[in-house]
Formats: structure tokens, sequence, C-alpha cells
């Protein structure tokens, strides 16, 4: 999740979201290649993995907060599209986010990803979304 060529990217491309208005920006969990194929897959250890994503999300904070923009976090499935994709579960991607404690970073809730990653869309819906008055 966490490169130092994708932190440059990212700053990089923040003057251009500027110039065209665009407040909200997409990014993956993972980094993926041409043919769709997870370029760095999860550590093997799953410490590793959760330090290596709440750094990586903690620097994104820090790149939004900086450049005034929203990122909206996408996971991808491992189940069948994108084997070893790090951070594929929704409940995972939840519970790190609100570790994270970022106004700044939300999740893409694609519904093709979170049906093949766990099943049962609605309920995982259900449980978070609040009403509102």
């Amino acid at each position: 999740m966490e490169s130092r060529r994708t932190w440059r990217a990212s700053d990089a491309h923040c003057p251009l979201q500027k110039k065209i208005a665009c407040r909200e920006l997409l990014s993956l969990t993972g980094e993926l290649s041409y043919e769709g194929e997870v370029i760095h897959p999860i550590a093997d250890h799953p410490a590793t993995m959760w330090i290596t994503a709440y750094k990586s999300l903690c620097r994104m904070d820090e790149l939004a907060e900086q450049h005034d923009v929203i990122y909206n976090l996408e996971r991808l499935n491992t189940v069948l599209d994108h084997p070893g994709y790090p951070l594929a579960r929704p409940n995972d991607a939840v519970h790190l986010l609100r570790e994270v404690g970022s106004p700044r970073i939300k999740i893409l809730l694609d519904i093709y990803h979170t049906q093949m990653q766990q099943g049962n869309v609605i309920q995982f819906l259900n449980d978070r979304i609040h009403p509102r008055g």
C-alpha cells in the first residue's frame, strides 16, 4: 500500500485536481499491473500488513489535508479477481479507517467486490448506515 513512487504521484496530481476543482480522489489499497494482477501481494505476516496500511492511511490523511481533498478508498476482492490484494475485506477497511480517524478518507463501497469478498452486502450496509432525519 505504501511506496514513495505512489506518494510522489499523488502529490504531483494534486495541483491538477485543484485546477479542475476536483475535491474527491480514488485510491486503491494496492498496486495492480495493467493486466489487473497484484504487484505487491499481502505481507507474509498480518501485523506487517496492518502496520503498513495504518502508516499509509496516515500519510494519505496528511496529503488530503495539505491539498484539501477527500480520498475514496476502494478495496478489491481476493476471492476471484485479485488474489493477494491487501485490505480486501470490507470490515477490515472499516475498522482500520476508524483507527486512523480521518474525515478525509472514506470507503468507496464497490458492491461487486464486497459481495465477492464476503457476501451479504445488504447486511453489511444495514450494519453501517445510520438513518438520517
